[in-house]
This record gives structure tokens, C-alpha cells and sequence, in this order.
């Protein structure tokens, strides 16, 4: 009886602790400041959404809520960053502007899977996938299965990850997007191998190989062609430098002559 009562106790006092903790924690977060430059911009910014409030300018509303949204999220004042970052997607929903939307949602996704709160990460990824499907660009439609899939992945919800990620490398396949396959067959492989399929588990990591190979090779490729171009564009450079210092030479012995 006496070691259940020390238990007890012992329980009671780090439920009390870990109580203690959390609260610190979220009163930690609560008293973030800004540097005072930063705090002198986001002023600067706030007052200028409210001018463009009024002046029914929702296109510039949004552009400096989400600048002052970028600066605390920059700073680690995260909740702050959320609210300004909701309410610029509002405003772009209203406008039916999914496109810029599908962005802001996945950055909110992003802070809360920052903050490991992966199910309003979910929520986010969703309500960003919707904008996507709106929009209809192929590859953010696959970019943003593969987040959501991401998500099910870190939850071990294999099965809805894999069903989401089957549908964008198909959209990959289609759209030729060899970094977006890549992602697709990487987190497949993991998936399938959470589950315990091995046949399907190899034939993902075989695809993964090959399309990361392949990436490589243009990657090698893209950079020797960038090369390429700055040598051919150094040299007209030099060429041109060379006829300006003839010039300029060619003036001076004629003002030495007269």
C-alpha cells in the first residue's frame, strides 16, 4: 500500500510538472517580442492595411497581411503569424483567388506542423489541396497530395497515404515531373513498407533509384549548360571591354595630336 500511495503521489506530482511545463511553454510564446525595427515595420504595415481597407483596395490588403504575417512566423511568434495569414486568406477566397490561397493555407500547415500539431497540419493541407483542385495546375495538384500524403505518413494512416500518393505520381507520370515522381516513389516505398509490402515496398525503391539518378544527371547537365553560357557571355564581355579600351585610346592620341 505504501509503494501505490508514493506512486500515486509521484504521478500526481509530474502531471503537476508537466502542467507547470505547458503552461510556461504557451505563457513563453505569449511574450515573444519583436525587435523594435521589426515591430516599427509590422506598425507600418498594419496601418497601411487599414488604409486599404478603407479604400475597398483588397489586392493590397492582402499583400501586407501576408507580409506581416512572414515577419512573425520569420520571428517565431507563430499564433500571430497564423491569425494574419487566415485573414489574408479570407480576403483572397472572397476573390476567388485560389491561387494565392492554396499558398497561404500550406504555409499555415506548415507553422502547425512546426509547432507539431499535426492534425490542424492536415486540416491546412486539405483546405490547400481544395484551392489547388480550383486552380486545376496539374502539378500543384500533385504537390499538394504528396503534403497531404505526408501527413497520413507521419500519422501512420499508410493506407490514405498511399491512395493519395498513387494518384499524384500518376499525375507526375503524366505531367513529366521527375522531382514530383521522386517524391511520390520515396514516400510510397515507406508506406507500402510501413504495411509490410515488400514486393511493393522494393518496386518503389527501384523507381526512387532511377528517378533519382536521372535527376542527377540533369542537374550535372543544367549546370555545365549554365557554365557554358557564362563563359560565352564572359568573352563577348571581355570583347566588348577590349573595342571600348581601343576607343578610348584611339580618342586620347587624337587629342594628343591637335
Amino acid at each position: 500500500m505504501i509503494t501505490s500511495k508514493f506512486n500515486f503521489r509521484m504521478v500526481l506530482g509530474l502531471t503537476t510538472l508537466l502542467v507547470f511545463l505547458n503552461v510556461f511553454s504557451a505563457f513563453s510564446q505569449e511574450i515573444i517580442q519583436l525587435p523594435k525595427e521589426k515591430q516599427d515595420e509590422v506598425d507600418n504595415y498594419k496601418e497601411l492595411v487599414y488604409r486599404y481597407k478603407q479604400a475597398d483596395n483588397t489586392q493590397q490588403q492582402v499583400f501586407y497581411l501576408n507580409k506581416i504575417a512572414f515577419i512573425y512566423w520569420e520571428n517565431g511568434i507563430l499564433k500571430e503569424a497564423i491569425k494574419f495569414f487566415l485573414e489574408s486568406a479570407t480576403l483572397n477566397e472572397k476573390k476567388g483567388n485560389y491561387n494565392d490561397t492554396k499558398a497561404i493555407y500550406s504555409n499555415i500547415a506548415l507553422i502547425y506542423t512546426d509547432m507539431d500539431r499535426l492534425d490542424l497540419a492536415l486540416d491546412y493541407f486539405l483546405k490547400s489541396l481544395d484551392a489547388r483542385r480550383k486552380v486545376n495546375n496539374k502539378a500543384d495538384i500533385s504537390a499538394g497530395l504528396i503534403d497531404v500524403a505526408y501527413i497520413y505518413t507521419a500519422l501512420n494512416q499508410n493506407e490514405k497515404a498511399i491512395n493519395l500518393l498513387e494518384e499524384a505520381l500518376e499525375i507526375a507520370k503524366e505531367i513529366n515531373n521527375p522531382r514530383l515522381v521522386l517524391n511520390c516513389a520515396r514516400l510510397l516505398a515507406m508506406n507500402y513498407d510501413k504495411i509490410g509490402n515488400i514486393p511493393k515496398t522494393r518496386e518503389y525503391n527501384e523507381m526512387y533509384a532511377t528517378y533519382e539518378q536521372q535527376l542527377s544527371t540533369q542537374e550535372i547537365a543544367t549546370k555545365y549548360e549554365k557554365a557554358a553560357v557564362k563563359t560565352e557571355a564572359d568573352l563577348v564581355g571581355e570583347k566588348q571591354q577590349r573595342e571600348i579600351q581601343r576607343q578610348i585610346m584611339e580618342l586620347q592620341q587624337l587629342r594628343a595630336q591637335a
